[in-house]
């Protein structure tokens, strides 16, 4: 039964990718992450030593005063680079159709 709009020959190229890029990656995987799967022993001295000192407290300077009228509240702290509201100075672009990076046929992923 074929349906209208799929095409199985794509599908399938786009499947056998995803097998040979597991494959490759499964032969990669001990040079590239096997120290993740290796047991990690610590000294037991260390976590009590590490225990017993805190992170040093620091103390942010106070900020500026309230400014007294209303008219000064208005856009008082939003000079300050902290508190600016635009974090980042634009969106980022699209790089392009995932499709023809992969080099994916167009028909399998309708």
């Amino acid at each position: 039964m074929e349906l209208a709009g799929c095409n199985y020959v794509a599908k399938d190229q786009i499947w056998k990718d995803h097998c040979r890029n597991e494959r490759e990656s499964a032969k990669l995987w001990q040079k590239n992450w096997s120290f993740l799967a290796a047991e990690t022993r610590a000294d037991p001295e260390t976590k009590v030593v590490s225990s017993l000192f805190r992170a040093p407290v620091t103390v942010n300077r106070t900020p500026k005063p309230v400014p007294k009228t209303t008219s000064g509240l208005i856009g008082w702290r939003s000079s300050e680079a902290a508190c600016a509201l635009e974090k980042y100075p634009e969106a980022p672009h699209g790089k392009g159709c995932i499709v023809k990076r992969l080099d994916w046929p167009l028909m399998g992923c309708i």
